[in-house]
């Protein structure tokens, strides 16, 4: 019986080793893909963003230093995620995008014969142009990729009224994900997206730093 036991034993071993060895193998290959897209993104000359989903952060990097790194509270997922894959940012969206004021210069020959006439000071405020600042960012938007993928960022809520409206909107996130998804297999096309929840001034500042075209490495 001794005998039997200890083969037993022996067998769980050998197995649970064999397991072990291919969770390292797998954990190995994705550290890899991951060096090699980092690896092709550091040796362009421009900013590019990290999304490690699996460590809840989003960085800012150049040459492959960090430039800034902005914690993420919460993450959510819908459909199938690539484990590591490099994405470009085609569109931003949000419901109070904020935009420049547009000044209407008029033409040379219209300026020239206003000028006689209008003897009276200019006023220096009406040419005074509002720079867009940190502040007039949306804390909640949303990112569409090259691929169709989808990044949603909410901000955290920070008092009880806050958190109800924050529990409802995640809620109806949920919900609503099954309709979306089926829409899109009607029309032939996959639908995935992630949703981050984040500090509203660090949602702000990511949207301020990404633009179209920006490339951005997906970790999951």
């Amino acid at each position: 019986m001794r005998n039997y036991t200890l083969i037993l034993l022996l067998l769980c071993s050998v197995l649970w080793s064999g397991i072990a060895a291919a969770d390292n193998l797998e954990a190995l290959e994705v550290t890899n893909r991951r060096l090699r897209a980092e690896y092709e993104l550091a040796t362009k000359s421009q900013l590019y963003f990290v999304f490690d989903l699996q460590a809840k952060k989003v960085q800012f990097k150049a040459s492959g230093m960090a430039i800034a790194e902005l914690p993420v509270q919460k993450v959510s997922f819908w459909g199938q995620v690539a484990g590591v894959k490099v994405r470009t940012v085609a569109a931003k969206h949000s419901f109070n995008t904020p935009e420049r004021e547009v000044l209407k210069i008029p033409p040379a020959e219209e300026s020239a014969k206003a000028e006689p006439k209008a003897e009276a000071k200019a006023d220096p405020k009406k040419f005074e142009l509002a720079a867009l600042e940190l502040s007039d960012m949306p804390t909640s938007f949303q990112v569409r990729f090259d691929d169709g993928f989808l990044v949603s960022v909410k901000p955290a809520p920070d008092g009880f009224f806050r958190r109800i409206w924050w529990a409802l909107g995640k809620g109806f996130w949920h919900l609503s994900r099954p309709l979306i998804s089926v829409w899109n297999f009607l029309n032939k096309q996959t639908y995935a997206e992630v949703l981050l929840t984040m500090p509203p001034k660090d949602a702000q500042l990511l949207y301020w730093s990404l633009t179209d075209g920006s490339s951005c490495l997906l970790i999951n």
